[in-house]
């Protein structure tokens, strides 16, 4: 916490009303002065810069640079400030970069008002939180107000080939077509199958197709755009 007890703190968010709407609840709380507000993440870098903020928070889906790497920059100029994600989204790979990037919190936009002033408050204290949705995907996580060292997601702990056989079930390939295509006995594929459920506490094949699409380890290139899937195994545990 900063010695004025208030924590500076600069918006960055592609939607205006979002931005004005965080801002009201953050200095009607007292315990923030909201600097600056960015509707881009490369603004947003700058305005970091200039006012030496205690804490950003940022959007990840926003259009032109990346927020993973305006974190970054921001990290390597102001290590002092503290990076909090504020996203609609809890994918895997979000998560794995937002630890990369050494963030303070991730936080879901559906988090009240109440809960957001207590988690930006006890990440201002030096604390690392994030919102329930995402505690249950970090492997390693220990304390609800502690960073977790080394943490990963649960895709992290896949193996390469657990990875590659993954994305081929996105794709809607069957076990014997992988087999097939990888050179494998069907009954490998299927024990790093169940590894790959077993690492990723899924236990259904169907769900397996909507995991590695969610976590955009499939493209598709329908005519439509419309996502064209075959069905599992038929002996598949589903």
């Amino acid at each position: 916490m900063p010695d004025s007890g208030v924590i500076r703190i600069i918006l960055i968010d592609d939607h205006h009303l979002v931005r004005e709407s965080l801002s009201r609840l953050l200095m009607a709380s007292k315990g923030f002065e909201v600097v600056a507000q960015a509707g881009d993440a490369k603004t947003g870098v700058e305005q970091a810069l200039r006012f030496e903020p205690d804490m950003v928070l940022l959007d990840i889906d926003m259009p032109g640079m990346c927020a993973f790497a305006a974190a970054k920059e921001v990290s390597e100029h102001r290590p002092e400030t503290a990076i909090v994600f504020l996203s609609g989204y809890w994918h895997d790979g979000y998560i794995t970069r937002a630890l990369e990037v050494d963030a303070s919190g991730y936080l879901i936009k559906s988090i009240s008002p109440p809960e957001l002033i207590a988690a930006l408050t006890r990440i201002g204290r030096g604390g690392f939180v994030v919102s329930r949705e995402v505690r249950p995907r970090i492997v390693n996580f220990i304390r609800p107000n502690t960073r977790p060292e080394k943490a990963k997601t649960r895709l992290d702990t896949l193996s390469a080939r657990e990875r590659e056989i993954l994305c081929m079930i996105g794709e809607g390939k069957l076990r014997d077509e992988i087999a097939q295509s990888l050179g494998l006995a069907r009954r490998t594929v299927s024990v790093h199958i169940t590894s790959i459920m077993r690492k990723l506490d899924i236990h259904k094949a169907s769900h397996l197709v909507r995991f590695a699409i969610r976590e955009g380890l499939v493209e598709f290139d329908a005519p439509d755009g419309d996502m064209i899937q075959r069905p599992v195994d038929p002996g598949d545990p589903d």
